[in-house]
């Protein structure tokens, strides 16, 4: 691999990450996520557009046991609703416009708004988390 080279491109907001700079924004949101309580055989939910985000979030998730749940975010209410009901995320990430769908849906959900939120949790950082010893079974 060649951690110079780009792996991630996300024109809207002019982000360029290398390989080398995917694995640690992957890093830091694996690092995040179990002191939301969020482990082996959780889920995670994220509505967002298109976003860098939401690529480390995969791998983050993946790291910690998690699985990621990307919903779409162009269902109507009462769509997303029943889509959110039965994945059952512990936790959802997403951008503020969306934010009161979400809460609506998935009521016992935390949410974590992309913009306003993750980067403070992130920069604040946390101990790096190991990589999940992963069975054939686990939902990541």
């Amino acid at each position: 691999m060649a951690p110079h080279r780009t792996a991630l491109v996300e024109r809207a907001r002019a982000l360029r990450w290398s390989y080398a700079r995917f694995d640690a924004e992957a890093d830091r949101w694996a690092a995040l996520l179990p002191a939301h309580g969020v482990g082996r055989g959780a889920r995670v939910g994220v509505l967002a557009g298109n976003r860098a985000e939401t690529a480390a979030l995969f791998w983050a998730c993946a790291r910690v046991g998690a699985a990621l749940v990307p919903f779409n975010w162009r269902l109507a209410p009462p769509e997303l609703a029943g889509v959110m009901r039965d994945a059952a995320p512990a936790l959802v990430f997403g951008e503020g416009r969306f934010r009161t769908a979400a809460e609506a849906a998935a009521p016992g959900a935390r949410w974590v708004d992309l913009d306003a939120e993750a980067p403070a949790l992130l920069a604040a950082g946390g101990p790096a988390a190991p990589d999940a010893a992963l069975a054939a079974d686990d939902p990541a």
